[in-house]
């Protein structure tokens, strides 16, 4: 029976004891167990001490009082807090106690103990008694002797069985210390070494020292070399000097954290000789830093070791120090080498260098007699010359607290190496704290007659008498502390001690002085930096107009400075096409802009600005309004910005739809060219027939250089850049142009010097620049000049202000400027729209502008126009520059005629338009190659895993589902090698030229005529 009033207690030794075969009953408090037992008498009773009702020592009582239940053994659950409990208990005829919190194996034989003495005792009722002293108290204790042998031999079960569990703790505890030890020993060895060869030498001697280890040796990476560093308790030649890297059983690299793993060691007869013929364990650890393998340590154990976690866990450590060791003496060992080579040098140089350093000298007390009372530093430091030229004390230092970083800073000291500082010291930190937070002087006379504080050791170490503590206390509150420790002199007097306060409170005094001054610095100087900072105009005006501030974005947006206009009156701004500018408030009271109102204004050189101006009152003190301030923000760029940015939303619409309808444009236009060139062959014996289908050629292809320059102003053409020297293609195209343009019209070439390479497609810059040379004919229809200039431009921060679109870098500008009529603004604005044309009926197409437009842009480069009605127009191209040379053209030297399939190769055809397809099938057909078709990529990969042969993928960029022609080619080339790859497409993103490019695919663009598509296919097969 159980009687514990605590549920959790409860059920926690109910659970204990029916694990060990007993039938528990439970009762609440002694009250309920003392019915319970009169009911149904138990074995044992087990009873708390405290509980409602009836206590454990009543209930006791209770039982032992009757005969019925008097036999019944009692054992008290208590916490022993003191003697008088046990005697309680033993007065009570409690059989045994049980200590909380409960020891299964006390409690478990405590019961079988008693009960298996119960029916031997149950003749014996002798009951004695003693009188006993404890803690100046009588005890009359009366029990029985069995009573009172039980309590004996359990405290002493329970002595043994604490002294075991005491000895096991030592036990484990050694071992850590002795674990610990070594740790630190290996710690304090390795950072004493400044070679890697010494931490070789250091950690081998020590992991030698470590449990069970019989030999070891560490290899050193060098450059991928593993060489034998050190090693020990192996003989010569056991082990190979030169180890190599493919047997070293590196972690993977997606291991998150190295564990060494024991191995069998295969042994030579060597090796044998020197271990015996048992296998041993040995353990290999790589020596890493920051993922880098240093090196590699090996150690053999003896032969009945086993090596566990632990063990694990300590040769991981151990490699970590021994990696972190070697990197560091790797870094130490590069820098002796560069301080060596550097020796030389600095032996020439030092008597500069002494030189040198009295002037620093010079200049450095020039600077600190200067500086005098004005900074903290300078006023410590006079102090501290008051101070030592007063007192023959041996440590003099004067210290400042600083709250922020909980640091100590020393400002002055006298007689203290560098490294013994208020913060290093924790004793002298304490001491210098307590006075800090009393704000009262502490003065010890004699250190040795101190009774409630001990003298801080290295005072103590330094032989100082006496010390004196005075803090420093400022207005702000406590700034530091001045310490004064005197040896031999003595004890300081009186005197001294106000001395030393006058000069902690002069300190105080002069250091919130300028922590004030600093203050009002630091305010002004914010202030002011917020002011500058701001990207918009901020002026104050006192109620007269006089202005008060003007900040750096005014000076920079109306081009006056602040010293032009900061006390006079607000300057009245120049007139604006014959209008009156407005003056900007130059009266406060006649400022109607509140809530912002937006004019137009001139800037001091002319310029004409859009600006926005807001105003706010400046109240007075006294009330009433004491002024204005007005914030001016100057939109003219961003109003220039916004049109371009128009522009240019609308440019990319069209060029979005033109793109698109070339795309399907050249698709049609395929169809139509295939076709006719196949039928070209068929009616070859018909003049008449041919004729007119070379007409019909010559229109498709018509339409194919529309849809490229389509292309070209929608950025989506296939571009061939190459390096270009300008200057060379353009003296070429002089005469043409001569030609071309009439004798009327004189072209000037003005070409820069060094003028860069451009990275640029050279058909296509020559195109841009013949069309621009036509324009400019016919902007000149009674003569004039036409002049094509070329040079460099880096274009910074200012040079992409002024140029929307152009972005930073370097640039090749090609300028064609002519003498003609000009181009009005609005005409301007739609210059470089597609089929927008000036021109009358069938004299122009309105591409040629858009398509110079698109291929510049695509290029990465910018264009520019410039004109004055009258006067003349400029166009500026903007081209990249390259950083490579020119590469030379090679000559064209393909055959007239449509080469054949030389071996009839099979070319599998992937395209998802029928009729092109249809097409193409024929053109390849009528060259000899054999054919295979599909309609997209997952036909085409189901042909190419037949056994069938295939050399040559031709597709379509544009296929449908979820692989196009691009990733088919992709697909083909890591698969199938040895398949030549053509790519067709009506266009091509850049992107997608990239990525081609970067495979080395060709493409073929839409449409292509028979001969070309011929010369291609040759081309594949050859190579």
């Amino acid at each position: 029976m159980i009687a514990e009033d605590s549920p959790t207690q409860a059920a926690q030794i109910t659970f204990l004891l029916t694990e060990h075969g007993y039938n528990v009953v439970r009762a609440r408090n002694g009250r309920e167990a003392l019915d319970l037992l009169r009911q149904n008498l138990p074995d044992i009773l087990i009873s708390d001490v405290v509980m409602p009702e009836m206590n454990g020592y009543d209930l006791c009582r209770a039982v032992k009082s009757d005969p019925v239940t008097a036999r019944l053994p009692v054992i008290l659950v208590t916490g022993l807090s003191s003697p008088q409990d046990v005697f309680k208990g033993l007065n009570a005829g409690a059989d045994n106690f049980v200590t909380k919190p409960y020891d299964e194996s006390n409690l478990v034989s405590r019961i079988d103990y008693l009960l298996a003495n119960q029916k031997i005792r149950a003749g014996e009722n002798l009951r004695s008694g003693i009188e006993i002293e404890l803690n100046g108290q009588r005890h009359f204790i009366t029990a029985e002797r069995q009573q009172i042998l039980d309590l004996l031999i359990s405290t002493y079960e329970q002595a043994i069985h604490l002294y075991d569990t005491l000895e096991e703790r030592q036990r484990d505890l050694s071992k850590s210390y002795h674990l610990l030890d070594a740790l630190y020993g290996f710690a304090d060895d390795l950072n004493r070494c400044r070679t890697r060869a010494e931490v070789a030498s250091a950690a081998i001697e020590r992991a030698a020292k470590l449990p069970q280890v019989v030999a070891g040796w560490i290899y050193l990476n060098d450059g991928g070399t593993y060489a034998m560093a050190s090693a020990i308790g192996v003989p010569y030649g056991v082990v190979p000097e030169m180890l190599d890297p493919s047997s070293i059983d590196h972690p993977k690299p997606e291991t998150a954290a190295y564990r060494p793993q024991p191995c069998e060691l295969e042994m030579s007869a060597t090796m044998a000789d020197q271990w015996g013929p048992q296998d041993h364990k040995w353990v290999s650890i790589d020596l890493t830093n920051d993922g880098e393998i240093l090196g590699v340590l090996g150690l053999i154990y003896q032969v009945d070791h086993a090596i566990s976690d632990e063990n694990v866990k300590t040769l991981t450590s151990v490699g970590y120090q021994i990696g972190v060791a070697l990197e560091r003496a790797r870094l130490h060992e590069s820098l002796e080498r560069k301080v060596e080579e550097r020796t030389s040098e600095l032996q020439r140089s030092e008597r500069a260098l002494a030189i040198h350093a009295r002037q620093q000298a010079t200049v450095a007390t020039f600077g600190i007699r200067a500086l005098g009372e004005s900074s903290t530093g300078g006023i410590c430091q006079s102090a501290m010359n008051a101070l030592t030229q007063t007192f023959d004390a041996p440590f003099v230092r004067i210290s400042e607290f600083r709250p922020a970083t909980g640091g100590w800073v020393t400002h002055a000291a006298s007689g203290w190496p560098e490294d013994v500082t208020v913060a290093a010291d924790p004793e002298i930190a304490d001491l210098v704290g307590a006075v800090m937070a009393s704000s009262e002087p502490l003065a010890v006379a004699d250190w040795s007659q101190a009774s409630t504080m001990r003298c801080p050791r290295v005072l103590a170490a330094a032989g100082v008498h006496s010390s004196l503590v005075v803090p420093i206390m400022a207005p702000f509150g406590a700034f530091g502390a001045i310490e004064v420790h005197t040896g031999g002199r003595g004890t300081l007097v009186d005197a001294d001690v106000h001395f030393i306060v006058a000069v902690a409170t002069g300190i105080g005094a002069a250091v919130g002085r300028l922590r004030h001054e600093e203050g009002l610095r630091r305010t002004s100087q914010t202030l002011q930096a917020i002011l500058d900072a701001s990207p918009v105009a901020i002026i104050t005006q006192g109620q007269s107009g006089v202005v008060q501030s003007w900040n750096a974005a005014a000076e920079k947006i109306f081009g006056y400075s602040a010293e032009e206009v900061v006390g006079r009156q607000m300057p009245v701004l120049a007139e604006i096409d014959g209008q009156p500018a407005a003056p900007l408030c130059g009266n406060p009271a006649d400022c109607a802009c509140d809530s912002g109102c937006h004019v137009q204004a001139l800037a001091k050189d002319g310029t004409r600005l859009d600006i926005q101006v807001s105003r706010a009152t400046l109240s007075a003190a006294a009330g009433g309004a004491d002024g204005v301030v007005l914030t001016v923000d100057d939109v003219t760029q961003r109003r220039r910005l916004e049109d371009h940015l128009r522009h240019a939303h609308k440019m990319e619409a069209i060029g979005n739809l033109t793109g698109g309808i070339a795309h399907d444009f050249n698709n049609l236009l395929m169809i139509m060219v295939g076709n006719l060139d196949i039928l070209r062959t068929v009616v070859a014996d018909r003049p008449d027939a041919l004729e007119l289908l070379d007409k019909a050629i010559h229109a498709s292809t018509r339409g194919s250089d529309l849809t490229r320059q389509l292309l070209a102003f929608a950025h989506k053409q296939t571009l061939q850049p190459a390096v270009v020297d300008v200057n060379q293609l353009l003296t070429g195209m002089t005469k043409l142009l001569g030609r071309t343009l009439g004798s009327n019209i004189k072209v000037h070439l003005k070409t820069g010097k060094d003028t860069w390479p451009t990275l640029i497609d050279p058909s296509q810059l020559d195109s841009a620049i013949v069309n621009l040379a036509i324009n400019a004919r016919d902007a000149m229809p009674e003569g004039g000049d036409l002049t094509i200039e070329t040079g460099n431009l880096t274009a910074d921060e200012g040079a992409v202000a002024l140029q929307p679109g152009l972005t930073e870098g370097d640039y090749v500008v090609v300028s064609v400027s002519d003498t003609g009529t000009g181009i009005p603004e609005d005409v301007r604005q739609r210059i470089f729209e597609p089929f927008f044309t000036t021109k009358g009926l069938h004299k122009g197409t309105g591409l040629g502008l858009a398509m110079i437009y698109g291929f510049v842009k695509q290029s990465g480069g910018h264009v520019s126009v410039y004109s004055e009605v009258g006067h003349g127009t400029i166009f500026r191209l903007y081209l990249p520059r390259a950083m490579d040379a020119p590469d030379q053209q090679e000559a064209d030297n393909a055959a007239a005629e449509a080469p054949k399939a030389r071996n009839g190769e099979t070319v599998l055809i992937v395209e998802d338009n029928d009729a092109i397809r249809e097409a193409v099938e024929r053109q390849i057909g009528s060259l000899g190659y054999t054919m295979k078709s599909a309609s997209d990529a997952s036909q085409a990969v189901a042909i190419l895993q037949g056994a069938e042969r295939v050399d040559i993928l031709f597709s379509d960029v544009m296929l449908p589902g979820s692989m196009n022609g691009l990733a088919l080619a992709h697909h083909v080339s890591e698969h199938w090698p040895d398949i030549a790859i053509l790519l067709t497409s009506g266009f091509t993103e850049p992107k997608l030229k990239d990525q081609y490019k970067e495979h080395q695919f060709q493409i073929i663009p839409k449409p292509y005529r028979l001969i070309e598509l011929a010369r291609r296919l040759e081309t594949l097969t050859v190579h």
